[in-house]
């Protein structure tokens, strides 16, 4: 083998192996300032949102006693419960993606 080609070829490999390590240190760099931007943080994940749930009258006084522990429980959660004293349209808020308790 001719050295020229040899020391040309552990050239290629170190080139090579600087390469990879950009590449992962640029990975690691994206990756860390996704999870360290607010939207991904636990500490405000409650803030400025609140989640409401439809409930029909038999069970909304243990909708509401279920969101007032659960907000206590949580801080930060904001749950809000929704009378719907219409079953059919507390349905289709349901199907629309509201969360809810409806008995038949």
């Amino acid at each position: 083998m001719n050295p020229m080609n040899k020391e040309s070829e552990i050239r290629n490999i170190t080139i090579m192996k600087r390469a990879v390590y950009l590449l992962i240190f640029m990975l690691l760099t994206v990756c860390n300032s996704l999870y360290s931007s607010p939207s991904f943080s636990g500490s405000n994940l409650y803030e400025d949102d609140s989640l409401q749930v439809v409930a029909t009258p038999d069970l909304y006084n243990l909708s509401v006693k279920w969101a007032s522990e659960y907000n206590n429980l949580v801080p930060g959660a904001n749950i809000k419960v929704l009378n719907v004293s219409d079953k059919q349209k507390a349905g289709e808020l349901i199907k629309k993606g509201s969360i809810g308790f409806v008995s038949n």
